[in-house]
């Protein structure tokens, strides 16, 4: 039977369904979230996705996000709605997690072959940091390092013209042999150093910006709602100095020529 593909507005429908039923459970079990990078964005300039974005990303503090997927195990967030992390799933290789879709399936860019997988949100972990700047930098430059070679490790090898590519390229098929569970799990050991309650500094240091994304917890937490195509999700209290320490002036949209997505992602229902 042939496949029925869905368009980048049903994408974005149902990550919009996803993204409501998460708010309804976060708010029933009493867990913490806010909108994160790029989906903050989108609601603060255009109080919904930006327009030629297509994904949804949320952070929770590591104690909620711990305590989010052990009551996933026996409480899912939906009958439709499937939790897929380093540990219920062989060929996912990331220190987060995703809320999929389970009526649908898809191929996404940078994903190891073979790897399937529903429509989805994006869940980090939030951890936490010390007040000395030194030790700061020291802990994110080592979890940076481990970022790069999981990455390598997930790269796909690709023929190009560019010497300067076609090296990287090439000195990438040396991380491939890497257990990449292995370094998904001492990343989350290493990110989890300073306990986020005791931490006056927090960041999305298991993947993602490094340094830049490290801000201070002071009135972080103190969560406002903010539209999102016609919802209302939670966003940091401190989100404008959070949106500008990691893009500097977000206000103001990028060139046409760069409103693209960095997400190149195929989806299809399941029949």
């Amino acid at each position: 039977m042939e496949k029925r593909y869905l368009t980048a507005d049903e994408i974005k429908s149902l990550e919009l369904e996803i993204m409501k039923n998460f708010h309804n459970y976060c708010e029933k079990h009493g867990l913490r979230y806010y909108l994160y990078a790029g989906t903050l964005i989108g609601a603060v300039r255009h109080k919904g996705f930006i327009p030629w974005d297509d994904d949804i990303d949320v952070v929770m503090p590591r104690p909620d996000y711990i305590k989010l997927q052990k009551l996933l195990e026996a409480d899912p967030v939906s009958p439709t709605i499937k939790m897929v992390n380093a540990d219920n799933y062989e060929l996912y290789p990331f220190p987060f997690l995703k809320l999929t879709d389970t009526r649908t399936s898809g191929i996404a860019k940078l994903m190891p072959k073979g790897y399937r997988i529903g429509v989805w949100i994006d869940v980090f972990p939030l951890d936490g940091l010390p007040g000395d700047e030194k030790k700061r930098d020291e802990h994110v430059a080592s979890l940076q390092k481990k970022i790069r070679k999981l990455k390598r490790a997930m790269k796909k090898f690709t023929f190009s013209k560019n010497p300067v590519r076609m090296a990287k390229n090439m000195a990438a098929l040396l991380y491939k042999p890497c257990n990449k569970k292995k370094l998904v799990r001492e990343l989350e050991k290493e990110a989890q150093t300073y306990p986020y309650e005791e931490s006056p500094y927090i960041g999305v240091i298991a993947f993602c910006q490094g340094q830049n994304n490290v801000v201070p917890k002071e009135g972080f937490e103190d969560k406002v709602l903010l539209p999102f195509e016609n919802e209302e999700f939670y966003a940091p209290g401190t989100y404008d100095a959070y949106l500008t320490r990691l893009f500097g002036d977000y206000m103001t949209p990028p060139p046409a020529d760069k409103q693209i997505s960095d997400h190149s992602y195929t989806a299809w229902w399941v029949e």
